[in-house]
């Protein structure tokens, strides 16, 4: 009052800092609140990445296992081939004729038959009913 100035401006400011400090107050729980949820937030993500990480180990396991097998399988089936050869020769029979029921074992028939040094045949037939069947052809 004495310098002059509004005796009301110092309740003006006095409440516009009050108001100031309240919205920043607000602001900082909703910063802390938002700050809470990316936090929770990334550590589902870390959890899921975790999960994921497990699962591609498994696989990759599973994956290691069934090639292994393949190995071994491929080394079985090359010397039973040879050993069947072998006989094939002793006793001097004719060439094998590896036949395919259908046409969705032909690659496996045709597999067996080149690694016996056979032949190949593919039976086409035609179903009349159920569990009824004609041979049409033999290929």
């Amino acid at each position: 009052m004495l310098s002059g100035r509004d005796p009301n401006q110092a309740a003006r400011d006095r409440y516009f800092l009050t108001q100031l400090s309240r919205a920043k107050a607000d602001l900082i729980v909703e910063l802390r609140g938002v700050a809470a949820e990316k936090q929770r937030l990334a550590d589902g993500v870390r959890e899921r990445r975790d999960k994921l990480a497990a699962i591609e180990q498994r696989e990759q396991e599973g994956r290691a296992q069934l090639v292994e097998k393949q190995k071994q399988r491929q080394t079985l089936l090359a010397k039973l081939g040879s050993q069947i050869k072998a006989q094939r020769a002793e006793i001097g029979a004719e060439e094998p004729v590896i036949v395919s029921p259908d046409a969705g074992g032909v690659e496996r028939a045709r597999s067996f038959a080149k690694r016996l040094g056979g032949g190949l045949a593919i039976i086409d037939k035609r179903r009349s009913g159920p569990n009824v069947a004609e041979v049409m052809h033999i290929i």
